[in-house]
């Protein structure tokens, strides 16, 4: 058995474990895995929910610690407070309703996810409208990120046939860096422009 023909068997053998882990640890990865869904090699909606579930259960998770009553202890021995805190005003000022638009845009950008995750589960006492809101935004990234993933496989299905066991996986790994480049500076170039709008820069 060619080497790309054992890689994939084991991949399609862990999708479930993989994407869930993807999730819960490094969303970004996920697009990883939307590449070989486009490719036909994994399940898409096996990936799509499990990862989804990967994200649920991180932000889940980080309500609880920073609910919890040692996070109380640190915020008060520390003095902490929203005016205090700039990265705390900002995401106040252009939260609206809820905490939908920050909690999603925070996804897309590298190290800001758990700050703003920490900083949402800390301040939204109902646990309802907090896994509302991180619910809805997470549903609205994976299926992002996903989307973008399966549609770049789309596109190399034909290339990969053509590929040898080692290009084919660096194919893949250097698609997903572009997708995943594109995605944000996509982002973060449209986050820019609704902020300068609002005049909130």
């Amino acid at each position: 058995m060619a080497i790309q023909e054992v890689i994939i068997t084991s991949l399609q053998l862990y999708v479930p474990l993989l994407a869930f882990l993807a999730g819960l640890f490094i969303g970004d990865a996920l697009i990883l895995l939307g590449i070989l869904a486009g490719t036909g090699k994994v399940s898409f909606w096996i990936v799509f929910i499990f990862g989804l579930i990967g994200e649920l259960t991180h932000d889940i998770i980080f309500y609880f610690i920073s609910n919890s009553n040692l996070a109380h202890y640190l915020k008060k021995k520390l003095k902490l407070s929203k005016k205090r805190n700039i990265i705390a005003n900002f995401i106040e000022r252009m939260k609206g309703k809820n905490y939908f638009l920050p909690v999603f845009l925070a996804k897309f950008i590298y190290g800001v996810r758990d700050v703003v995750i920490l900083y949402v589960s800390h301040n939204t006492k109902s646990f309802k409208k907090y896994i509302v809101a991180v619910g809805l935004a997470g549903l609205c990234w994976v299926t992002t990120i996903l989307t973008v993933g399966w549609l770049a496989g789309r596109g190399v299905t034909e290339l990969l046939h053509i590929l040898k066991g080692i290009e084919k996986g660096a194919v893949i790994i250097l698609l997903s860096l572009i997708a995943l480049y594109l995605l944000n500076k996509f982002i973060i170039s449209a986050f820019l422009r609704y902020l300068k709008k609002k005049r909130l820069i």
